[in-house]
């Protein structure tokens, strides 16, 4: 009980749990029977418990009593504001928490200017519809006329502003109005299933844009089955559906449908003239990921190899970090071979590469601060395998400076590399350490479990 951090409310209430009444009879609680007894449907009652409500049971069932409730009182201020919709303790102070308990406090006002600005969203798809079919139109008269190539401009920057004010509207947690606003629309468009495909890849871009993954895969599955509707034969934009899917689905885990999808998109962009390398490195590295995740070793050097094949036929017109990354990858994979020799030869030569490059603007070297970090971890990662406890430790400190710098000590990347502080001090038995490390780790996560390339 000390040592196993409780499950959230949200979590416990997806599964089936059986008990005995006094007559010895057997009674099984399922998330359905949970909800009806609420009167709930499962998914709604799981939304409700999602956030303010999950913090709250954790933080007063948290291991470390420094970093509980100080007292009854506090616990039961924290309850209060959550039924008054005001921000709790126990979540992180953010702008965009503070604003969601704003907007549901303020529900008629915020609904009227909400209602407004999902009239204009949609007013502006039926205006790119309508832009579109004029461009259609154009088209057919001089496919490649300079006015044509103006009018796809235009819906292009309608298409950019439009998820703009989509990604305002699911900042502030309006998902059931913005999915409502996608179905009015799509019906509109039942005719239309290219512009229907447009739609539904703008929406399932912004979710996963903003992480939401899972709801972010229905809208690509979508998008996919509109353009397959549009286009009987082999295209690019066929191909640009199917390879988002097939990234939405990897980062879920579902690998079993991905990697058909990744294969078709890949033989398609090859087979199809103007295809860019960049179209062919993201399916090969997504291909690569797939086999990666499933301990495939062989399949996945081959694409991972492939890919910087790639590169280097053009190696002039990459940036040093898309490079790096996909090397990396390649590291972290003969690492979990056990071939700890080789994938730090190639961690030690990324790291030369990374320290000589030559960074002017902020924004890019945070990101280079970033991914050095990611490939010092690695490294750790790797020394720690082989047992050479005291360098791993050096590599895995200053892995962890980095992340905290580019990111905060609460993102996600920093996060992981405490947990790999945690996995060498443990391994090194060095208990406390370990414990040290542990407590920096979140005691569990309200987001669903996605995958991600390791380091």
């Amino acid at each position: 009980v000390l040592e196993v951090p409780p499950e959230r409310p949200s979590a416990v209430l997806s599964q089936v749990t059986t008990s005995r009444d006094r007559n010895g009879r057997t009674r099984s609680l399922t998330p359905e029977s949970v909800s009806r007894a609420r009167g709930e449907t499962y998914d709604k009652l799981r939304r409700r418990l999602v956030g303010d409500l999950d913090n709250i049971v954790l933080m007063a069932m948290r291991k470390d009593p420094t970093r509980r409730y100080v007292s009854v009182q506090q616990f039961s201020d924290d309850v209060q504001r959550y039924l008054e919709g005001r921000p709790v303790t126990a979540r992180k102070d953010t702008l965009g928490y503070r604003t969601a308990k704003f907007i549901s406090r303020n529900k008629m006002a915020v609904a009227a200017t909400a209602a407004v600005t999902i009239s204009l969203a949609i007013g502006v798809v039926l205006a790119t519809v309508g832009r579109m079919r004029e461009m259609d139109a154009l088209r057919q008269a001089a496919a490649h006329s300079q006015r044509a190539e103006q009018e796809r401009e235009r819906a292009q920057k309608m298409s950019e502003f439009l998820r703009g004010q989509l990604l305002l509207l699911v900042d502030a947690e309006n998902h059931d109005r913005l999915e409502e606003s996608a179905r009015e629309v799509a019906t509109q468009l039942a005719d239309q299933p290219g512009f229907q495909a447009d739609i539904f890849t703008t929406i399932g871009q912004t979710y996963f844009k903003l992480r939401m993954f899972d709801l972010a895969v229905p809208h690509l599955r979508d998008a996919l089955a509109a353009r397959r509707r549009v286009h009987r034969q082999p295209h690019a934009e066929l191909a640009t559906a199917m390879t988002a899917y097939a990234q939405a689905l990897l980062v879920m885990g579902e690998l079993t449908e991905a990697e058909p999808l990744a294969r078709e998109a890949l033989e398609m962009r090859r087979a199809l003239s103007g295809s860019s390398d960049d179209d062919i490195i993201t399916l090969l590295e997504t291909l690569a990921h797939i086999h990666h995740f499933r301990a495939q070793h062989v399949e996945a050097e081959s694409f991972y190899r492939e890919a910087l094949a790639v590169y280097q036929k053009h190696e002039a017109d990459w940036p040093e970090e898309k490079t790096a990354m996909t090397l990396s990858n390649l590291a972290s994979l003969i690492r979990d071979k056990g071939d700890y020799a080789e994938a730090e030869t190639i961690y030690r030569a990324l790291m030369e590469v990374m320290d000589a490059a030559a960074v002017s603007s902020p924004h890019r070297k945070k990101h280079y601060q970033a991914q050095k970090a990611g490939i010092r971890a690695g490294l750790g990662r790797c020394l720690t395998a082989a047992g050479r406890f005291a360098e791993a430790e050096r590599e895995l400190l200053a892995s962890y400076a980095g992340m905290q710098e580019a990111y905060g000590p609460n993102s996600e990347m920093t996060r992981r590399v405490a947990a790999h502080l945690t996995e060498l001090y443990h391994a090194w038995g060095k208990p406390e350490q370990a414990a040290e490390w542990r407590a920096k780790l979140p005691e569990a996560s309200s987001q669903p479990a996605t995958l991600q390339p390791s380091e």
